[in-house]
């Protein structure tokens, strides 16, 4: 026991917190603080809640010694407050908007001093309690720049021994983008142009360009993270060819600089200021939206080439905040630049405690992982069918029953989504990041066009233009969609063929294309197998996958979770792992044991 090392990463930006651990080489365990926390981001919460880190530890970790890795380096402070100088002088260079910018010089002073700061320095502590209640030790603890932990998952997790890195999000410590060359195992940075000026400092970001110009002229809020809304709304409209003029004047890209003109502030107060609502005029919102998304790929677009030119690699590695834009992602192999992308399964701010374990790994001659150790998204926690116990013993009204055959099982599951049922999906061990992959997923039929109306208004609680995605089998991927790319973390959209599309009017957005999953049975040996099941009823090898929880609120955790949603919303029955709660159960289905008498011994 004493000769292993355990490495555990925690990443705390104050949102997004996660915990990793890395140990024999081997990602065991990753998971963001708002699932067990069930609270939205987690915002402004410690990540390493020490109960949590405790059963963590005991779980998956055996070494008695702990290397603690965190996101954001030592650096990082000076970093933050010589932006805010540089800040300050484009007061003097801007003296029309003194006011503007004096209020952005204090949001970021106070955003790192009263937020960011306090979260970095608090991390650990509930890791430092938990391992001593378990009799161990924390012997280290190192810092990494953030833009390299996003880095470092995403070349150590991906399948490739080579590739260009992007790391673009909202801001990192000096910029909001990073570029490496990842080779011979290691990470090697590429040099950018300086930037132009003192608002770029902090504000070339194409993170906080969608984060926070596009949220607040599209009539949403950009704390609550609702940019996935604004890339729904999209495929309805079409360009503004005003206001893509008027975008054109904010940006310029120098080499691998993104740079904020002098019409910046101009144009930031003028769109901020006068926001368009869906719910006003859906028309305008949606051209509104098309259009900042059609100006995000520009930049992007700009980006990706000049990268390409400097490596002259065909794989692009994406990570960061800004490659949850599945709508763009869809489009890069297409470009020219790079034959293939990969995107890690957690490429936001969870995914720096996977990369900040790795790098700590690294820096202790452990090596790094290899892609095909680290290739799953299924890090997180399991289920404890232990707490299906209580909840009978204290629910005894709840309908339920066993299925000891794997088989029985999903064909029932099966039956059930064909039949036109809204199906809870809670299997083995919960995904790292923001999709639901077949193990906490919402299923139904993707054939039948009233189920995302359904789904979206007595299931999720959401607007009725937010899509969802396709889980498909990978080997029938050619078959329904056009350039096919696999796509195993549900993080690029692909273009349906028009005769597929309409087989699946529930999964096929306004635009023809679907935010893909690609299943395999190597991948997730049940979810391939039901959606097999699925098929072989309907000739479909598709299902509408969407994440097991309610707008505003993270994907269920535990099985009380699990069944709360089940009760509070529309969805018709829950499977959790061999048990099924049904509110249509008034008789056994074929194939299920009797549960009452059965269910303590079973579960001792």
């Amino acid at each position: 026991m004493g000769s292993v090392k355990t490495f555990v990463g925690l990443s705390c930006t104050g949102h997004d917190g996660a915990v990793a651990l890395v140990e024999n080489r081997a990602l065991a365990f990753a998971e963001a603080a708002e699932r067990y926390r069930q609270s939205k981001f987690a915002v402004g919460m410690a990540p390493d809640d020490h109960h949590y880190c405790r059963n963590v530890l005991a779980q998956h970790a055996s070494g008695d010694e702990i290397v603690l890795a965190r996101s954001w380096s030592a650096q990082a402070d000076a970093i933050w407050h010589a932006e805010n100088d540089l800040l300050r002088q484009s007061i003097a260079a801007l003296p029309q908007h003194r006011d503007v910018l004096q209020q952005l010089v204090t949001f970021h002073r106070d955003s790192w001093d009263h937020f960011m700061k306090p979260s970095i320095d608090i991390a650990g502590h509930g890791l430092h309690r938990a391992a001593g209640a378990l009799g161990r030790r924390v012997v280290e603890t190192r810092a990494y720049d953030h833009h390299l932990c996003h880095a470092a998952f995403g070349a150590w997790s991906s399948p490739f021994e080579r590739a260009a890195v992007m790391v673009m999000d909202g801001q990192g410590e000096g910029r909001g983008t990073a570029f490496w060359h990842y080779r011979d195992g290691d990470l090697h940075p590429i040099e950018t142009e300086p930037y132009g000026g003192a608002l770029v400092a902090c504000y070339g970001s194409l993170g906080l360009y969608y984060g926070i110009l596009v949220c607040l002229a599209c009539g949403f809020e950009p704390v609550a993270g609702e940019e996935w809304k604004i890339m729904g709304l999209a495929p309805y409209g079409r360009t503004d060819e005003a206001l893509y003029r008027r975008l054109q004047a904010l940006y310029t890209v120098d080499g691998l600089s993104v740079n904020c003109t002098d019409q910046a502030v101009d144009i930031f107060l003028e769109l901020a200021g006068n926001p368009v609502s869906h719910k006003r005029d859906f028309q305008k919102a949606a051209d509104y939206a098309h259009t900042f998304q059609r100006y995000f790929a520009d930049i992007s677009t700009a980006l990706i080439r000049e990268l390409a030119r400097r490596t002259g690699e065909k794989v692009l590695v994406l990570a960061g905040g800004c490659g949850l834009n599945s709508s763009f992602n869809g489009r890069i192999a297409g470009l020219g630049a790079f034959d293939q992308l990969f995107v890690p399964c957690a490429p936001a701010d969870d995914g720096n405690a996977a990369g900040a374990a790795m790098l700590a790994a690294r820096d202790h001659g452990e090596g790094v992982i290899a892609g095909g150790d680290a290739h799953t998204p299924y890090l997180g926690s399991s289920i404890d069918l232990h707490a299906l116990e209580a909840i009978r013993r204290h629910a005894p009204f709840l309908p339920w029953a066993r299925f000891d055959d794997e088989a029985v099982l999903v064909a029932e599951a099966a039956r059930r989504i064909a039949a036109g049922q809204v199906v809870g999906w809670m299997q083995g061990r919960a995904e790292f990041g923001p999709r639901a992959l077949g193990n906490r997923s919402i299923l139904a039929d993707p054939r039948r066009a009233e189920m995302k109306d359904r789904v979206n208004a007595v299931v999720k609680f959401r607007e009725a233009f937010r899509p969802f995605a396709p889980s498909v089998l990978h080997e029938a991927g050619p078959d329904y969609f056009s350039d096919y790319q696999d796509s195993p973390y549900m993080e690029r959209t692909l273009t349906f063929r028009p005769e597929m599309g309409a087989r699946v009017p529930a999964v096929c957005h306004a635009d023809g294309t679907g935010r893909a999953q690609s299943v395999t049975r190597a991948r997730n040996p049940l979810y391939h197998r039901l959606i097999e099941a699925f098929a072989a009823r309907t000739g479909v090898p598709m299902l509408l996958n969407t994440s097991l929880n309610v707008m505003g609120k993270p994907i269920v955790h535990s099985i009380e979770d699990g069944v709360q949603t089940f009760l509070g919303t529309g969805i018709d029955c829950l499977f959790v792992g061999p048990y099924l709660l049904a509110k249509d159960l008034a008789t056994r289905p074929e194939g299920a044991s009797a549960p009452a008498s059965q269910l303590a011994g079973e579960l001792a």
